[in-house]
This record gives C-alpha cells, structure tokens and sequence, in this order.
C-alpha cells in the first residue's frame, strides 16, 4: 500500500518531468533548470557520446537541439511513477532548419519521433540521474540525412548483442508512433 507522503512524493516528481518537458524545453526557460536538475545529475542519452552533467549540461544539450530544431517541441504522451523514479514517453516534433548537432546543415525537413526517458530523483526532489533513449536513425532517415540503405550498411558493422538491443528500441517505438 502506497502511503500519502509517498504518493505526494510521485506526484511532485510526475510534476518535474513534466516541467523539464514543458518549460524548459518546449518553452526554453533555461534558468529553471537549477530548480529541477540536481548540481552533480548525470543525465545519460542517445544522441551524446559521454553523460551530461548538472543543470548546465543539460541546459547546453537543449540549446544545440534548439539550434538545428528552432520549433521543435514534446508532447507528453505518458507519465509513470513509482517510488524515487519517473518514466515518460513523449513525442518530438520539428523542422531541421539550423545546424544539426554541429555537424549537418540544414535539411527543411520535418521530423517526428517518440522518446523514452526514465528519471532517477533524490530526495531533494531533483533529477539525480537520467536515461533518455530514442531512435536517432530514425530522425536522420526523417529529414534525410541518412538514407535507408545507409541505415542498414551501418547497422551490418554493429555487434550482434548492440543490433539486438537496438531492434528492440525500433519495434517499441514503432508501436508506440503507430498508437500502440
């Protein structure tokens, strides 16, 4: 049985990953990230090589999303809480009309692709550690920047257990872009 304070306890953490969603991403109210994101969080992506770390890494993350996606925006498509941690499933939705991660110019294609991020919080009600996974192939074959064929000569060069896991995240996020 789940007591009141615990239940208090989810439903404010609920609360923050919605507003890391909402506010600080969809309306790029940076500064509340000291509010929501633990100093020492060590927030783990996809599309990153290395974690980001503390409010300041994840505010320069969502400002070079910004760049290469000016319009882009989440919709929150499912909310979960259980104890100190969040699962959320959302959608991203934009148009590729800035510099790609530093890397891709501009295609003026749109894209729209379904995340999954699980939030660990402390007790301070923080993100004290974060999961983020989505299909970046996806995106890439989207807007272009990554034909099919392409797509599949590079996932020949993966290990047999990465590939796997990978097809795995593709077939759930497919059932999840076609409602289930």
């Amino acid at each position: 049985m789940v007591t009141e304070q615990a239940q208090a306890t989810e439903e404010h953490n609920k609360e923050i990953a919605r507003r890391i969603f909402e506010e600080l991403y969809n309306e790029k109210k940076y500064e509340i990230a000291q509010e929501l994101v633990a100093a020492d969080c060590i927030y783990h992506n996809t599309l990153q090589s290395e974690p980001l770390i503390g409010p300041e890494g994840v505010i320069e993350f969502m400002k070079i999303v910004h760049v290469g996606w000016p319009d882009s925006y989440f919709t929150m498509d499912d909310i979960i809480a259980d104890g100190d941690r969040v699962a959320t499933r959302q959608t991203f939705h934009g148009t590729n009309t800035g510099l790609l991660h530093g890397k891709h110019a501009p295609t003026g294609k749109t894209a729209t692709v379904t995340e999954v991020v699980i939030a660990h919080f402390n007790e301070e009600g923080k993100v004290q550690e974060a999961w983020q996974v989505l299909n970046a192939l996806n995106i890439l074959q989207q807007i272009g920047v990554l034909p099919p064929e392409e797509t599949m000569q590079a996932m020949a060069r993966i290990p047999k257990p990465v590939k796997a896991m990978l097809r795995g995240i593709v077939r759930v996020q497919q059932r999840f872009d076609r409602g289930h």
